[in-house]
């Protein structure tokens, strides 16, 4: 229902036309072949037999639209009304493979009044790696400049700077080395807690070395739990608009949607998938 609404919506009509509808028992037999010999292609060194492949093409709605992706018979995917988030993911990822040396990952827009603050990992990675770290910081600042945005990056933990010490910390401090042994042309820095990070009165207060020239908007996750607990709350509770989590990372456009998610929700992440 929710997908017919937002048709409406974008074509500005009562009545939907010029809409091409596909799934497996209307494309052409020549087509859904190719899809199964790509996903068997694919992944018959992953475990997948060429059964398996054809019952998920013909079957699994995720996989059908993924190989239509793959195989150039579609520009942008959006999925995630009907089943959970990484259910889909997963689904998907059968099919479309990341970028060369990217990480796929989540990015949530947070946005408070006239303020905009941008949260990762949200949704795929649950304990990242020093090394996954650093590429989702990265990969966050630049899709922050493709939007307009001049990213401030905040690695976050419940300590600031090693205070207190806590080996639950050496991924973060693990991918501040990895950045400081970059190029980059945005700011960072971290270890901080939240609210050092968004407060650039007491960051500059209590750490007047830091390197972030105002209040971090571009806040870094140390782990899955603690990024999707934060926006979960905010949305919740009514903190602020929050848009996504934005999927980036993947060779082609794919975006899920939250289950739950009203007509508006679905506008906004297939307007980020037209984008990629």
């Amino acid at each position: 229902k929710n997908v017919r609404e937002m048709l409406k919506i974008v074509t500005n009509q009562d009545h939907v036309e010029g809409i091409e509808i596909c799934n497996a028992s209307t494309i052409p037999h020549e087509r859904l072949e190719h899809y199964i010999e790509y996903l068997y292609n694919k992944n018959n060194r992953n475990g997948l037999l060429h059964r398996d492949c054809i019952r998920m093409v013909k079957s699994a709605r995720n996989t059908f639209a993924a190989c239509m992706l793959a195989c150039g018979d579609g520009d942008a995917l959006v999925t995630g009304t009907t089943r959970g988030y990484h259910i889909s993911l997963d689904e998907v990822r059968h099919v479309i493979s990341n970028k060369q040396n990217n990480i796929a990952f989540g990015l949530s827009m947070v946005i408070l009044g006239r303020e905009t603050i941008f949260i990762a990992d949200s949704s795929v990675n649950e304990a990242p790696t020093a090394e996954e770290l650093a590429k989702i910081t990265i990969q966050a600042a630049e899709k922050m400049k493709a939007l307009g945005y001049n990213p401030r990056a905040a690695l976050l933990s419940f300590s600031n700077f090693g205070n207190p010490q806590a080996i639950r910390n050496e991924h973060v401090k693990g991918a501040l080395k990895i950045l400081d042994s970059m190029n980059l042309e945005f700011e960072y820095d971290g270890e901080m807690t939240a609210d050092v990070a968004i407060n650039y009165e007491l960051m500059s207060k209590l750490y007047p070395f830091s390197r972030l020239s105002k209040g971090a908007n571009l806040l870094i996750m140390p782990a899955l739990n603690s990024a999707n607990i934060s926006t979960q709350l905010i949305k919740s509770l009514g903190g602020g608009m929050v848009i996504g989590p934005i999927l980036s990372g993947l060779d082609k456009s794919v975006q899920i949607i939250p289950m739950g998610s009203t007509v508006n929700d679905i506008i906004n992440l297939a307007a980020f998938a037209a984008i990629e």
